[in-house]
């Protein structure tokens, strides 16, 4: 609708016209920017048919559809006949297929279904050239053999006839009568087993990408030879990412057959192990990706929690002439105290708690080059540092720190606090100057292993300005009397400088009291209204 307004310009009345809207004066790209805050549905309801324009652009924003779970039949009545037909990529949820598919509805250009069901399963299929139902009816019953399909799932779309349980003698008769769901190209599963991740592999021919995040295993493997006979040659998958959890040794064999069948596709592996013995080393995985002529990328983070082994070993296993290659990732080998030995390709994007030595000459990299550019950390939060020496921090360890470990709300920790900088970064220097953070991401000093001897009020000062974010500090002393000099000494120091009081507002937590069972009630008391002066918006928990 077009509206008038009549202004005198020179002694004439001239007629102009003013946009129905300030929302139709934007240009197209801020229209589809503000329009995709909006579900699918809920955006053809409210632009389609005001205008040309708008159609067009509901029109170009219905390409890719998502299905939401609330929908009701009117709007299905009603709306979805006017852009069905625009449709080439929809997302729905599984109890909206029936509603979705009946013959009523045509999707001319549908090229794309994706289909979720909450946790258990996400999988996309290609129905270019397949019927829309005819692939979607497909790969229910592939994931029903693959026992990944919910049972109330099954029941609910009444397409199977018949118990629904499958045992492994049943799943692999199914496998092996049942014909393959071309459609599928993509799924990310929750959690199956090493059989059920075999006959899916055989009734998927056209798989591109895999993504398995709890791979278990069962100590009944009679069947699993069998099913990978039924992987067929020549194999599209591309990408693969496998989490192991607690596995056998017959199951290890079984998987590196399984990625054995796909070395002639296989362009990106992320390999991800949580065991109690080693099922994978250097060797191992030479063996297993060297033939991969078409890898690109080899992600992965070995975490086995093992008795005493030879570290060195493993180092040299990954010093190879393949492993060495520039077209490999830097490896990472390291053994924690509590006994858990991590192989990391680098960088290492997976959480670990790392208890580290300061002397970064001890740090086994397979490269040798301690490169932050190439080796960095970014979901670890736990990080430990010691030192049976207790040496001092020096300036370099900590540029280290801050470039090598980059997660958010990250929890520092030393054997040895004690700081040797040089004097640029002197305690009144860091005051007086607006110096770069050193360690932005560092949310929690903890200090507990430390007394008086590695830590005074300096160095205490000295680590809160270089790690201007912290929230957190514990601190927790040997005894009363060193609390009580660190409190003392703290206020002497804000007392004489009020610049002090801004990096003692911003903690939040202080983990500083006695235990709440010693017998002096008046000396705890007496500490505790003293930490909460120098502390004043902080938590005073007791130890």
């Amino acid at each position: 609708m077009l509206l008038f307004d009549t202004v005198a310009f020179n002694g004439q009345s001239i007629t102009r016209i003013i946009p129905s809207s300030c929302f139709e004066m934007l240009p197209n790209e801020l229209i589809f920017m503000i329009i995709s805050y909006l579900n699918s549905p809920d955006l053809v309801q409210a632009f389609l048919g005001l205008n040309r324009r708008l159609n067009m652009i509901v029109f170009e924003s219905t390409r890719h559809f998502n299905f939401s779970s609330k929908i009701t039949r009117q709007w299905l009545l009603q709306s979805l006949p006017h852009v069905e037909n625009f449709v080439e990529t929809m997302f729905l949820d599984t109890h909206l297929i029936p509603t979705i598919f009946p013959c009523t509805y045509l999707f001319l250009n549908l090229r794309t279904i994706i289909i979720k069901y909450s946790s258990p399963f996400t999988v996309e299929l290609n129905v270019k050239n397949y019927s829309a139902i005819g692939a979607i009816v497909s790969c229910m019953n592939v994931l029903r053999i693959c026992r990944m399909l919910p049972s109330d799932e099954t029941n609910k779309f009444l397409l199977f006839s018949g118990n629904f349980f499958l045992n492994n003698d049943r799943q692999a008769l199914h496998v092996a009568n049942s014909l393959p769901c071309p459609a599928i190209v993509r799924l990310s599963v929750e959690e199956c087993t090493i059989q059920d991740m075999l006959s899916l592999c055989a009734l998927t021919p056209n798989l591109t990408n895999l993504k398995i995040s709890s791979l278990r295993s069962k100590h009944h493997h009679n069947n699993s030879s069998f099913l990978s006979a039924f992987i067929a040659q020549p194999t599209h998958l591309s990408q693969l990412h496998i989490t192991i959890d607690e596995i056998n040794f017959l199951s290890v064999d079984l998987i590196t057959k399984l990625i054995s069948s796909y070395q002639s596709s296989l362009e990106y592996v992320t390999l991800i192990v949580y065991t109690s013995r080693i099922i994978f080393d250097g060797r191992c995985l030479e063996a297993l990706f060297q033939p991969c002529q078409h890898l690109k990328k080899l992600v992965f983070m070995l975490d086995y929690k093992t008795k005493e082994e030879n570290i060195l070993e493993h180092l040299y296993q990954f010093q190879s002439d393949w492993w060495l290659n520039d077209r490999q990732p830097p490896v990472f080998i390291h053994r924690n105290p509590d006994g858990h030995t991590f192989f990391c390709s680098m960088p290492c994007v997976y959480p670990l708690s790392l208890t580290v030595s300061s002397d970064l000459k001890k740090w086994l990299i397979n490269k040798g080059n301690l490169d932050p550019r190439l080796i960095y950390f970014t979901k670890v939060k736990e990080i430990n540092f010691v030192d049976n020496y207790k040496r001092p921090i020096t300036l370099d360890l900590v540029h280290f720190i801050g470039r090598m470990f980059r997660s958010c709300h990250q929890e520092l920790s030393f054997t040895c606090w004690k700081l040797v900088l040089p004097n640029e970064f002197s305690l009144e220097q860091l005051l007086n100057t607006h110096t770069m953070a050193l360690l932005p991401n560092v949310r929690h000093l903890n200090m507990n292993s430390c007394d008086l001897d590695g830590v005074d009020v300096k160095t205490l000062l000295t680590w809160l300005l270089i790690s201007p974010n912290v929230n957190e500090l514990s601190l927790k002393l040997k005894s009363n009397k060193d609390r009580m000099q660190i409190g003392n000494e703290l206020s002497n120091l804000i007392n004489r400088d009020k610049r002090l009081r801004l990096i003692f507002d911003r903690i939040q937590t202080v983990n500083v009291l006695p235990d709440q069972a010693e017998s002096d009630e008046a000396l705890k008391l007496n500490m505790f209204f003293m930490f909460a002066n120098l502390f004043p918006k902080a938590i005073l928990p007791y130890l």
